[in-house]
């Protein structure tokens, strides 16, 4: 320890006079690499087009989402990102078909026909396409008949 708590002068633990690094007796001979001089490949941008500058066509909006679905074959977008219904609602319409299966069948009035005709109106109600009802009735049903 040193007389000021074992704080050099200049800080941490003070600067010492020793080298860090020992000199070998091959580094005098041994000269840093010339590098060489890089080839010039040009920006991205320098095209060697000279004609007239060309407007770019609508091509309307992108036929397919960000991960290449198509597009016509969803519904609208859900809280959490998911084309067509949430997964929440799925789940809950699943649970809602289950109950009344249940129900039904215990009053002894089941008939799948109808409950399957009453799911498809719920979800004409909520889908903005009539067209995805039935996309959105097979994720419902896939959800109802999970093992």
């Amino acid at each position: 320890m040193t007389k000021d708590g074992g704080r050099g002068a200049s800080g941490h633990g003070g600067h010492s006079d020793r080298v860090n690094v020992a000199p070998t007796r091959d580094s005098l001979d041994k000269a840093a690499r010339e590098r060489k001089p890089g080839t010039y490949r040009g920006k991205s941008d320098d095209f060697p087009y000279q004609g007239p500058v060309v407007g770019v066509p609508d091509l309307g909006p992108d036929p397919l989402d960000v991960h290449g679905a198509p597009r016509a074959a969803q519904s609208q977008p859900s809280n959490d990102g998911e084309p067509g219904l949430s997964r929440r609602r799925i789940q809950e319409l699943a649970d809602w078909y289950k109950d009344e299966t249940h129900r039904r069948y215990n009053e002894g009035r089941l008939d799948t026909a109808e409950l399957d005709a009453e799911l498809r109106l719920i979800l004409r109600e909520e889908v903005v396409f009539p067209e995805h009802v039935e996309i959105e009735f097979a994720r419902v049903m896939t959800v109802v008949f999970a093992v």
